[in-house]
């Protein structure tokens, strides 16, 4: 028989040994591989997204390029920036902000 060990402070084997305790469990390795192998089910249901939607790829790298322009332009050495250019930057963050905001409402529905 092979064994694995792991390596845990006072604290976290207290709790690991509560936890399986709770679950059930009188060993904590016991606990440890129905956990590993998924035999106890999570609580909460997670959708899984196997593939992602281009559009939604496309929507989300449109934002990133947009911050990371501004991230280069703020980064730049011995800049002062006018407050003609705050303002624009500011701008544009609130519309990055609002495209995703949409995309969160066109991809996540809500939990309500």
């Amino acid at each position: 028989m092979n064994t694995t060990g792991i390596r845990l402070n006072e604290k976290e084997r207290e709790d690991l040994s509560k936890k399986a305790y709770e679950a059930g469990f009188q060993k904590v390795g016991t606990y440890l591989k129905h956990v590993a192998s998924s035999v106890i089910k999570p609580s909460r249901k997670v959708k899984i997204i196997n593939v992602a939607d281009p559009s939604l790829v496309t929507a989300v790298n449109r934002c990133g390029v947009n911050i990371n322009s501004i991230a280069r332009r703020l980064n730049w050495k011995d800049i002062n920036l006018p407050a003609s250019e705050l303002l624009m930057i500011g701008i544009l963050l609130e519309e990055i902000r609002d495209e995703l905001m949409e995309i969160k409402n066109e991809y996540i529905p809500s939990s309500r």
